[in-house]
């Protein structure tokens, strides 16, 4: 979910990186950014430390799958994997603070008989052949790749939860004239409306509601046009939407 760039230096955000990074400013001078591989524990907690948090430093998932790193290794279609993810980006930075999450693989690209077979977001093992199947892991990422673009600012203030479960991220362009909320309601059992209100210099004529789910694949499904920076839309359950 984010583009990796030549020099930049990556510190482990688990052991003592980040205490070291507070005690050291030539330390700190040169490390970019704190990255922690699989960043939960045996319960599903996100396990961003404080410290790491008083370092200022960008926290980042710098190794995270729809499972587990030890497996086993889920289905990367939408009713399996793509669920999952869809979930996971929203609380990587509700929960964890991360505003990168870096998927592995990206793409299946070798043979089934090597270790770790179908981690990628898609499956594509045979290029000779021209075969490859774009997966439900792939458009649940897509809703915030295709719709930002590294360097946007996550919005706290206009972050968080659903109050029949789900959950909702925005982020604002580094011009701020841009913006992009993605939301989903994976665990909620049943429709919920909700209703937005544009402000600190965000605007739009019209909203385009994209949706995810068992009967759309990534489409658009509807235009929303805000009365006076104002909208209400109704979200099904099981989806994610941007």
């Amino acid at each position: 979910m984010s583009i990796w760039q030549p020099g930049l230096l990556v510190a482990m955000g688990t052991g003592q990186s980040p205490y070291k990074i507070l005690l050291d400013p030539e330390l700190a001078a040169d490390i970019a950014v704190i990255g922690a591989h699989y960043p939960r524990d045996d319960n599903g907690k996100i396990t961003t430390t404080e410290t790491a948090r008083r370092t200022g430093k960008p926290l980042w998932s710098s190794e995270d799958q729809p499972n587990g790193g030890g497996g086993p290794f889920v289905s990367r279609d939408w009713p399996v994997g793509g669920r999952i993810l869809a979930h996971l980006y929203n609380q990587n930075y509700l929960e964890g603070s991360l505003t990168s999450t870096e998927i592995w693989s990206p793409v299946t690209s070798y043979y089934d008989n090597l270790a770790a077979p179908n981690s990628g977001l898609m499956y594509a093992n045979t290029p000779w052949s021209g075969h490859y199947d774009v997966q439900g892991t792939i458009w649940a990422t897509a809703h915030t790749t295709q719709f930002a673009q590294p360097g946007w600012q996550y919005l706290d203030s206009s972050s968080g939860y659903l109050p029949e479960k789900g959950s909702y991220i925005a982020l604002r362009s580094t011009d701020g004239k841009n913006w992009s909320v993605v939301l989903e309601t994976i665990n909620a059992k049943s429709p919920q409306s909700v209703s937005f209100k544009l402000a600190g210099g965000l605007f739009a004529t019209e909203v385009h509601v994209w949706e995810t789910n068992d009967s759309h694949t990534f489409e658009r499904v509807a235009d929303v046009s805000p009365v006076n920076g104002e909208f209400t839309y109704t979200f099904e359950p099981n989806l994610c939407t941007r």
